[in-house]
């Protein structure tokens, strides 16, 4: 969906107040606003809250999508500007939003609590791999060659775009104003970047596992009064580890230079949220994808180490 809203990124109102949160929707009361990273079952949180009479996301922007309530940032609207602040804004990371964006059009700002769900990095490339967006659109999609080849290759070329986007972030005296890398909608976005602001401030609330998705997610809407709960996993249409009836690849066909490549590019998510990286996957029998330690209560690439972490 390409699709773009009306802002105003050259003078925005607020550039600097990375750990407010507002209350966007008026006539629900709500008390959780939701992150949406790629490829971490998003699309069902805002199916179920906006059937429940919540509005999350992308519901902010859509008319009467999933039969919801009418979006509530009104100046959204369908345009040909493909700008990074016009494309998908429901997957901009906060710490971004915040700097470029007006109050007005800012989800993020006020007194609601933010909650997001983050996933091992090896299920998530491969779940973006079949992303029907921003995948693998060639022939032999269930080929193990092929997908390998094809996470390298968009590693490697996320890489030299993110290595010019910093060096020019470094050479401008106004570093906010560099437009950040655009990927089809804001895909393939490391996921630290959506939980912490630049200095390391955790800004997301609440941080809930794709592994364990439908327990923590029922388990914060209770504890929040929400009268909302998700399905079985089997009916949620989210890819999950397994080999299904299509025959889908999954990360134990992830060969040992395609783990290298993950665990190079999305090293800050395996320390932020306590999923572990290995040297080999391929058929493994031992690994597991989910957790093993808690999320960073503050985090910054290279600290994970020494960093305080939530219970788990």
């Amino acid at each position: 969906l390409y699709a773009a809203y009306t802002v105003h990124i050259s003078n925005p109102k607020v550039n600097d107040r990375d750990r407010q949160l507002r209350q966007l929707n008026t006539k629900i009361e709500q008390k959780l606003e939701f992150v949406h990273i790629t490829k971490t079952g998003g699309t069902t949180i805002e199916r179920e809250g906006c059937l429940g009479g919540v509005i999350w996301g992308s519901m902010h922007y859509f008319e009467d999508l999933f039969e919801c309530k009418s979006s509530d940032i009104k100046a959204w609207k369908n345009a040909g500007h493909l700008t990074y602040d016009m494309i998908s804004p429901w997957h901009m990371p906060p710490r971004i939003m915040n700097r470029r964006i007006d109050d007005d059009m800012n989800p993020y700002l006020g007194s609601s609590k933010l909650f997001t769900i983050v996933r091992n990095p090896y299920t998530r490339w491969i779940s973006e791999y079949y992303c029907p967006h921003a995948g693998y659109k060639g022939a032999g999609k269930h080929n193990e060659d092929t997908m390998n080849k094809w996470v390298k290759n968009k590693i490697q070329k996320l890489e030299i775009v993110y290595a010019n986007y910093e060096k020019r972030q470094k050479e401008s005296e106004t570093p906010w104003r560099i437009e950040p890398p655009v990927h089809f909608h804001k895909h393939f976005i490391n996921q630290y970047e959506y939980v912490y602001d630049f200095t390391g401030i955790k800004i997301v609330d609440h941080v809930l596992h794709y592994e364990h998705m439908k327990t923590e997610f029922d388990g914060l809407m209770l504890r929040y009064n929400y009268n909302l709960t998700l399905p079985s996993r089997s009916e949620m249409h989210t890819w999950h580890n397994g080999v299904g009836l299509d025959r889908r690849l999954t990360w134990k066909n992830l060969r040992n230079s395609t783990v290298v490549a993950i665990n190079r590019f999305a090293a800050p998510d395996f320390g932020a949220f306590g999923y572990k990286p290995v040297q080999t996957l391929y058929q493994s029998e031992t690994y597991s994808p989910d957790p093993h330690d808690g999320v960073c209560t503050k985090f910054r690439p290279g600290e994970s180490r020494s960093c305080l972490r939530e219970a788990e």
